[in-house]
């Protein structure tokens, strides 16, 4: 019950902020969220949706994943704009660049400065970001920490790194961000880490939030395991973890380091003790 009140008050808060969008502008919204396409009859402001469907005003079909990069075919309310490459992975990251597109297009910019502007970004900080190679590892990066975010970033990570080799493994280290995020989003969090070879989860950072009782990353992988998924496991701290990594992990094999919080030190040392031995 609390979960469904707290996704009436989320949609309520996103209706809210598109309401208040000036006369003069825009919203964006994706046409693949539900939740979201479901506000559209209480919209009052001028809105356009992007998205895979043909009812999307702003549309991607003919989708070709790469090595690190998507391309796509754009069309807008009918009438096709060419070719567009980005040079991300995930076919999240086909949504994130239609929202752009469509941003770019209110702002009068022709289609060929968007498509060179696109294929030449050169992505953000923690947002998939390779922090480096030691010994034939890469070390990645990414600031998912909603079940949403997870299960994006490990379906784009998995996709990339079948690129690398046959036996190239995937190895994710995930800190949960906030006790009362991984309390909510329990059930989600357990759905959500599926797929790498191995899963190590940290205590919980806190973010100035007090412990809830219960509420822990040793419990979350207990309802991992209760799953019948025997590739997790938790670590005490980033040292154990590091000791962990460096002593399974082999060539070819790839990091990925996730979470809100201070997480991505622990890939950074992993590099440092990496170039050590």
């Amino acid at each position: 019950m609390e979960f469904f009140k707290g996704m009436l008050r989320l949609k309520e808060a996103f209706l809210s902020f598109i309401n208040k969008v000036p006369f003069y502008g825009v919203a964006l919204i994706c046409s693949e969220n539900k939740h979201i396409m479901d506000l559209l009859p209480d919209i009052h402001r001028r809105f356009l949706t992007y998205g895979f469907s043909e009812a999307a005003d702003i549309r991607a079909l003919n989708i070709e994943k790469g090595f690190m990069s998507m391309s796509f075919d754009v069309i807008r309310k009918g009438i096709g704009m060419g070719r567009f490459q980005v040079p991300l992975p995930g076919i999240h990251n086909v949504l994130n660049a239609l929202a752009c597109i469509g941003v770019a297009l209110e702002l009068k910019m022709d289609s060929a400065r968007i498509k060179e502007s696109l294929a030449s970004f050169s992505g953000i900080q923690r947002r998939f970001e390779l922090k480096g190679e030691a010994r034939g590892i890469k070390v990645y990066d990414d600031y998912g920490h909603h079940p949403t975010e997870i299960r994006a970033t490990l379906a784009a990570a998995k996709e990339n790194i079948s690129y690398l080799g046959r036996d190239c493994r995937l190895f994710v280290v995930f800190q949960p961000h906030r006790f009362t995020r991984t309390a909510d989003l329990m059930d989600e969090f357990v759905r959500s880490l599926e797929g790498p070879d191995s899963v190590v989860l940290l205590d919980i950072y806190p973010a100035g939030e007090k412990p809830i009782e219960g509420i822990t990353s040793e419990v979350l992988l207990r309802r991992i395991k209760a799953e019948g998924r025997g590739n997790v496991s938790y670590c005490r701290g980033k040292e154990e973890a590091l000791e962990y990594l460096t002593k399974e992990m082999k060539r070819g094999d790839v990091l990925l380091t996730l979470g809100a919080g201070d997480v991505w030190k622990l890939g950074e040392k992993t590099l440092e003790r990496l170039n050590e031995t």
